[in-house]
């Protein structure tokens, strides 16, 4: 309807990510950027786009450089730790800095599912299996039970319940 692309491609973009449809989602935040869209959205998606791919050294890298520009973006902050849990599980180093980006950003996300599903995620790789409970409880809380939640809740708590049995033993 000849709407310019600054105005509706990175809203384009984000409907498109969200029907999983990647490549076009890409391209539709090409074009917002070369229009002079918001640097920071239109990253920031790009990023979760990358994600979404499972192209987690791919997304950490716009993260982190979003982050040198804009150090104060939380959102990039959260996501950064969710890249970082899903890129490395294992790495130590790797799990301790997405539990410190968490902890920066628990209070500004104080009610957003998301990232308490993050802390569960942490607490359960540190196998914390009560603070993974408890957060995964504030998951459900704030997010209204969502099944994949639930069975990460399961999860901990079954891993939580074998732990004190076997310091019972």
């Amino acid at each position: 309807a000849g709407a310019k692309d600054q105005a509706i491609a990175l809203l384009l973009g984000g409907v498109l990510g969200r029907m999983g449809e990647t490549d076009a989602a890409a391209a539709e935040f090409d074009k917002a950027l070369a229009a002079g869209g918001d640097e920071i959205q239109i990253r920031y998606n790009q990023a979760l786009v990358q994600f979404q791919r499972k192209d987690y050294a791919g997304a950490r890298a716009i993260l982190e450089a979003l982050l040198v520009k804009h150090p104060g973006h939380d959102d990039s902050r959260r996501e950064l730790a969710r890249v970082l849990l899903a890129e490395a599980p294992q790495d130590p180093a790797q799990v301790e800095r997405a539990g410190s980006l968490l902890w920066d950003v628990k209070d500004k996300f104080a009610e957003d599912m998301h990232t308490w599903e993050l802390m569960g995620d942490y607490w359960l790789l540190k196998a914390d299996y009560v603070a993974a409970v408890a957060s995964y409880t504030e998951a459900l809380r704030f997010g209204k039970s969502p099944p994949h939640i639930e069975s990460k809740y399961r999860v901990a708590e079954q891993a939580r319940r074998d732990a004190e049995n076997a310091a019972a033993q």
